[in-house]
């Protein structure tokens, strides 16, 4: 394979000079790229990473020598060959150009023949030197030169201002000299003088190429010459020199070519030197490699028994505690009622604790990641502390709270681990409270224009915690009461705390002293939310379900569930609101009820036998592609690992249920996602228009017309993250749907343009697919009622 043509960017501000360059370079098979400022080519070395630079010294803005030394100073670029170029011919503006970082220096006005030979030079010794990206820059160490030249004035003169520059130098009188002493010492750089009477600078040159060659760490080479011209130029880089310098130049612009190629030998030196360290990295990455595997297979094994166990011990537990619901929801007798409720506390303690092993795992694999949603800090404190007030109110414990006024009303961040935190202290101090009051105390730690970070203190008048305790009681699987004592847990509770407080940037901390009570502080970092306050910020309980309404409408739900218990614990909950329940065994039975009898809603299990919850959703799909009807499916999943959810999303199902199901929220969430019965919605849409065909008509074309491109121009909006678009498009689909709906497309439209108008951009994806799919079949139902009143 031939290499690829080399790559010069030519930096330039004149477009006329960039041209004459470019078409110099291209006639070489040399790909040039323009860019007429130092910000562009800044650019384009990101994007292009070229084989050599060529450099205008004066540019707009940012002149070059700058933009040499910007390029030099950055690890990823400062390996890339620089050729400066200049109009001004003087040694002070080769010199500067030499001194910001240049490996060489032309001037503009040069024959075009001896561009190219520097130019070929500098992509040689970038081939045969590659830069190695992500190193940190070393300081040179002291240099060591040869200078050979027979004449013997100028050998002394020329040593002694390199002496003075800080190099070590060694003298040879002429080119045999010079051959003897290179063989005895190593130097970093070796002056050659062109012509010599024993053996010329050319032949010193091919000789010590020739060595070169076989060297680890290779000199520079630059000959010197008394006269210059563009012949000796390219006899002298042909032999091997890394520079050509005429003597009758301003000696400091010689010293500024030696300390360039002195430079670069350097980074050469360097990358060796990191190359070599990088394939003894490399070899013990080998030798470590099976360990690796074996870890990673261990760690593989590790989440598969949690995803197992989770399942293998939800699956009972949903049957407990659903039937445990229902069976308090009959006539009992107090005994019988006491021992149900008995019964439920000790499902839902297990599952707690279930709940604990599988958070605890997953935080110490590092898979658990924190969610960022908007919420409403008092409304998350009022909600939590009322799931705890009754555990209090049993022990006569006073619960209060403050949250401090200047805490914003909405902050982004994961409420739901915020509030298992939360839970988790006050808790623990209604737990170890014998009598007194629990207080939580939220404030403001500290706070940007962006971001807040929240205090929160949990104090207690209990029993307290021995100081020699209380710095283990964070460690996993520590209790220092008892459990026969009545304090029982798992011990896990405060070490999820600490490691959760940690993924949110905060700490975690205690005072305490035994027989005075104790005092949980923790910080949290929060995003400040745009969006604007809401009119309320009454406390609601945010982890129970709202109350049910009345019953609606019968629904026809399909139910594909493999679990004996399970199908008679839906079937009982659904039966009981007065909705249809068909229940199948496997994916099969599932695919053929549902090509053959309509229905609202699919409950889908996940795991079960032959074709499972995601094959069975997913050729669903595919007999809807037919129909141009979406029916929701909602997963229950008996799994709680992260990715289940998405999972069940991207096997095209609407939304997700994990196991152990509770009545209310099982209901209120069925209920809601159940699909639109057309003809009702558009009955009432006429009753509305008076029973007046005429005017019925005229709203469906005004639909028919409309609607369609509002659903293109929404889907546009969307591909391209169009904010202001998407909020503007389902505004117009919103004002149509409402002659004919108020129910879930409206409700949809409504939803997707609040997000547009608060930019949740990443919420709005599944609502723009269910609403396309509403409006496609509200589409369909509208031309078929506009056929039936027209005939009526």
């Amino acid at each position: 394979m031939t290499d690829p043509r080399p790559r010069i960017l030519v930096v330039e501000d004149s477009k006329t000079q960039a041209f004459k360059m470019s078409a110099i370079l291209e006639q070489e098979g040399w790909e040039p790229v323009w860019a007429p400022t130092s910000e562009k080519a800044l650019e384009e070395l990101t994007r292009l990473a070229p084989n050599l630079i060529l450099l205008d010294y004066f540019l707009p803005g940012m002149r070059g020598d700058e933009l040499c030394r910007r390029i030099k100073m950055n690890i990823n670029t400062r390996n890339i060959p620089i050729l400066m170029l200049t109009a001004e011919e003087s040694g002070a503006a080769e010199l500067h150009g030499l001194e910001s970082g240049a490996d060489d220096y032309i001037s503009k006005s040069a024959d075009e023949e001896i561009l190219l030979i520097r130019v070929r030079n500098l992509l040689r010794k970038s081939r045969t030197h590659p830069a190695i990206p992500g190193t940190a820059e070393s300081p040179f160490r002291k240099a060591k030169i040869l200078a050979i030249d027979d004449s013997r004035t100028y050998l002394e003169y020329l040593a002694a201002e390199l002496e003075g520059e800080g190099f070590a130098v060694e003298k040879a009188g002429g080119g045999r000299d010079g051959l003897e002493r290179f063989v005895k010492d190593s130097f970093d750089c070796v002056i050659v003088d062109l012509m010599m009477p024993d053996v010329d600078g050319i032949e010193v040159c091919r000789q010590l190429s020739e060595i070169r060659r076989t060297m680890t760490n290779p000199f520079v080479m630059l000959m010197l010459t008394a006269h210059e011209s563009k012949e000796d130029l390219t006899r002298a880089l042909d032999a091997g020199a890394d520079d050509f310098v005429g003597k009758s130049n301003d000696l400091a612009v010689l010293k500024g070519r030696i300390r360039a190629l002195l430079r670069r030998k350097f980074y050469q030196d360097e990358n060796r030197r990191i190359l070599e360290e990088l394939r003894g990295k490399e070899l013990e990455a080998i030798r470590s490699k099976s360990e690796k595997d074996a870890a990673e297979q261990a760690d593989r094994a590790k989440s598969g028994f949690l995803a197992n166990m989770s399942h293998e011990i939800r699956t009972p537990m949903n049957a407990v505690i659903g039937m445990t619901d229902l069976l308090l929801d009959t006539p009992l007798s107090p005994e019988q009622e006491d021992y149900a409720r008995t019964v439920k506390g000790s499902a839902e303690s297990l599952l707690h604790l279930i709940n604990d092993i599988l958070d605890f795992s997953k935080i110490e694999a590092g898979k658990l990641e924190l969610d960022e949603l908007e919420f409403d800090p008092r409304e998350l404190v009022g909600a939590t502390l009322k799931t705890l007030s009754v555990r209090a109110r049993s022990k006569n414990i006073d619960l209060r709270s403050r949250v401090a006024p200047e805490i914003p009303p909405r902050l982004a961040g994961d409420p739901s681990r915020l509030r298992q935190i939360v839970t988790n202290l006050v808790g623990n101090a209604v737990k170890f409270t014998g009598r007194g009051e629990v207080f939580l105390d939220a404030g403001i730690d500290t706070e940007s224009e962006r971001e807040i970070v929240l205090r929160f203190e949990v104090r207690d008048t209990g029993v307290g915690i021995p100081p020699d305790k209380q710095k283990v009681i964070f460690d996993a699987f520590t209790q220092i009461h008892a459990p026969g004592r009545g304090y029982e847990g798992t011990g896990l509770g405060l070490a999820i705390c600490t490691r959760l407080v940690g993924l949110m940037g905060g700490s975690l901390g205690v005072e305490s002293e035994p027989g005075r009570g104790s005092t949980f502080r923790f910080t949290a970092r929060f995003k400040k939310s745009t969006a604007a306050a809401p009119e309320s910020s009454m406390p609601v309980d945010l982890s129970a379900p709202a109350a049910l309404g009345p019953a609606p409408r019968p629904l026809r739900i399909l139910v594909a569930e493999d679990n004996p218990v399970n199908q008679q614990l839906v079937i009982k909950i659904l039966t009981k609101r007065g909705h249809t329940a068909q229940v199948v065994s496997t994916g099969m039975e599932a695919v053929e009820i549902y090509s053959k009898e309509p229905c609202d809603l699919v409950l889908m299990d996940v795991q079960m036998p032959g074709m499972d919850g995601y094959q069975t959703a997913a050729a669903i799909r595919q007999i809807e592609k037919t129909t141009g009807v979406h029916v929701p499916i909602v997963a229950l999943t008996a799994q709680a690992m992260k990715g289940d959810r998405e999972r069940c999303l991207a096997a095209g199902m609407d939304d997700y249920m994990s196991k152990p199901i509770r009545a209310a929220e099982f209901l209120a969430k069925i209920e809601r996602m159940s699909v639109v019965r057309w003809e009702d919605e558009l009955e009432e849409a006429f009753r509305q228009m008076g029973d007046d065909p005429q005017i019925f008509k005229e709203a469906a074309e005004i639909f028919l017309k409309y609607v369609p491109g509002h659903v293109s121009e929404l889907e546009a909006a969307f591909r391209t993250g169009d904010a202001g678009a998407i909020e503007s498009a389902a505004h117009k689909i919103k004002g149509t749907l409402s002659y004919f709906t108020q129910k879930r497309p409206y409700e949809l439209a409504v939803e997707l343009e609040r997000c547009a108008r608060e930019k949740h951009l990443d919420r709005a994806e599944r609502l723009v697919v269910e609403l396309k799919s509403a409006a496609r079949q509200m589409k369909q139902a509208i031309e078929s009622y506009v056929r039936k009143v027209a005939v009526g």
